[in-house]
């Protein structure tokens, strides 16, 4: 994994209250993280920064899209995500001990920066919805796969007497 050292946040001696932080990331971000899922993308970050006093809050905003074959025709594809979330990070005065727990992070009071690259490419890669497709058809130039479309309604309809059938003797057992 490589330095990511633009997406530190200077957390040590910051005074209270609200700031602002923007970021992008492409394809060189993705790439960085082993057996990352998403190997293509573009999203633009913006992390509203809370300084409190024993604690701060960051809350993401992040839109974008990545690139995945569609599970309907298998052309490439970009899925659009966008992801809102808020995490706390509460300072602890155990020596290393960094801990997780839900949305909230712990981490040591001598802490200097902050890093959000993994926090970004975890919520990113959280983002990707279960069934990737694109309903194209009204595009001026669709990325469907016509030829791979043809064949699943040809199977389709190809299996439709043999469901009918089958609900017909369904139909029968049950005694309709």
């Amino acid at each position: 994994m490589r330095n990511f050292d633009q997406f530190g946040i200077p957390v040590f001696g910051l005074k209270p209250g609200l700031r602002r932080f923007e970021f992008e990331v492409d394809d060189d971000f993705f790439k960085s993280f082993e057996s990352n899922p998403i190997q293509s993308g573009n999203y633009k970050i913006i992390i509203d920064f809370d300084k409190r006093d024993n604690e701060f809050l960051l809350q993401f905003g992040i839109r974008g899209t990545f690139e995945s074959p569609c599970d309907r025709c298998l052309a490439d594809i970009r899925v659009p995500s966008e992801i809102n979330k808020l995490i706390w990070v509460k300072y602890t005065d155990k020596e290393n001990e960094v801990d997780f727990e839900d949305d909230i992070i712990f981490i040591e009071k001598e802490t200097h920066w902050f890093n959000v690259a993994e926090l970004i490419n975890e919520l990113i890669i959280l983002s990707i919805p279960i069934v990737k497709r694109y309903d194209c058809e009204n595009d001026l130039n669709p990325k469907c796969d016509f030829k791979v479309l043809s064949y699943l309604e040809e199977s389709e309809n190809a299996d439709a007497p043999v469901n009918d059938l089958l609900a017909q003797a369904l139909n029968k057992i049950k005694g309709r």
